[in-house]
């Protein structure tokens, strides 16, 4: 096998952490083998919240590099473990994720043929669990696609919260943009350079984690208006990204329904004020918080509405010419 170096880039999150790694501690005890050449490197993004200690006083099966630094966004961490790794392959882990049984014999073996490449696995939410997920059918869907194709076809598709690929490859592609700030986009950017660099970023339904999530509904809709800032900044980079990032076919039937009738509003009222999306996102969050109450979590209507306001948000913040909120719409300006 080679060597490896697990990723784990950590903010504000001991408890998920820690389950994290207790995870990962019950495969390598359960397969001694896998020990040989692993280790991990957790990037400290600032936390407050004892992950420091926790990490000094933890005992693991391999080595843990525990490295700590000012808080400088999800990017900048995970360039900071990829700096720090010595292992030929890194596997990049996000710290709210339960790895399943086999995960990192998984990754080891994707790796064994040396032909350079990234391997994805999903991490769908914990089944029954509690979860703010709107876009969760359009995830299940991506997943079944990349099942089907044994690949990620798109830079939209790839997630690095549970991806694996030579060391030396992510360095080439110049590792994660530090210039996205919050919340979105940094993988998608990072997967259209992969890709567009000649490397496959193959899928492994196999390779499967869960994932157990730590956010509040308004955590949440920050999170958005954070993605839509992020998106613009990745078409201004790579404007073909526009296909992905804001499609102008939808293929869920329900969404083609929803886009249709907020299109229809869209030319009545061509709205580009960031202010006028942020209040509707306030307001349908609001509503969410009711609905959650209501339905106890069944459905999610007023938290889409809140998800697509607040991308909208950030999409006019960051383009105030409106062609991209147009587009989000799917409506393409002429000329």
């Amino acid at each position: 096998m080679r060597t490896l170096t697990a990723i784990v880039a950590t903010y504000q999150r001991r408890a998920p952490l820690q389950r994290l790694l207790a995870g990962l501690r019950q495969q390598l005890d359960a397969d001694p083998a896998l020990r040989e050449g692993f280790d991990v490197v957790v990037v400290v993004d600032g936390s407050t919240d004892g992950t420091i200690e926790l990490l000094e006083t933890l005992a693991f099966p391999v080595p843990i590099k525990t490295v700590s630094q000012q808080n400088h966004g999800r990017a900048a961490a995970r360039n900071r473990g990829l700096e720090l790794a010595g292992g030929e392959i890194v596997w990049f882990l996000d710290d709210d994720i339960i790895p399943l049984p086999g995960l990192i014999a998984r990754h080891r073996a994707a790796h064994d043929d040396g032909d350079p490449h990234v391997t994805m696995g999903p991490y769908p939410f914990v089944a029954g669990g509690s979860r703010i997920a709107p876009n969760e059918p359009w995830t299940n869907e991506v997943y079944d696609e990349m099942t089907r194709e044994g690949r990620a076809r798109s830079a939209d598709r790839f997630a690095s919260g549970n991806a694996s690929g030579p060391t030396e490859l992510f360095r080439a592609v110049g590792g994660f943009d530090e210039g996205f700030t919050g919340w979105g986009c940094e993988d998608v950017e990072l997967g259209y350079r992969i890709l567009r660099a000649g490397y496959e970023i193959r899928f492994d339904p196999d390779a499967r984690a869960e994932h157990e999530q730590v956010l509040t509904l308004e955590q949440y809709c920050a999170n958005n208006v954070s993605n839509g800032r992020n998106m613009v900044r990745a078409i201004r980079l790579h404007p073909e990204l526009v296909h992905d990032l804001l499609p102008i076919g939808v293929t869920l039937a329900a969404r083609r329904r929803r886009r249709s009738y907020a299109a229809a509003l869209y030319r009545a009222f061509p709205v580009r004020s960031p202010v006028v999306f942020r209040v509707v996102a306030s307001m349908a969050t609001w509503a969410a918080v009711l609905e959650q109450r209501i339905t106890e979590g069944r459905t999610q209507h007023a938290l889409y509405v809140a998800m697509i306001a607040g991308t909208l948000a950030g999409v006019a913040e960051a383009d105030p010419s409106g062609e991209l909120v147009a587009r989000k719409f799917g409506i393409v300006r002429s000329g």
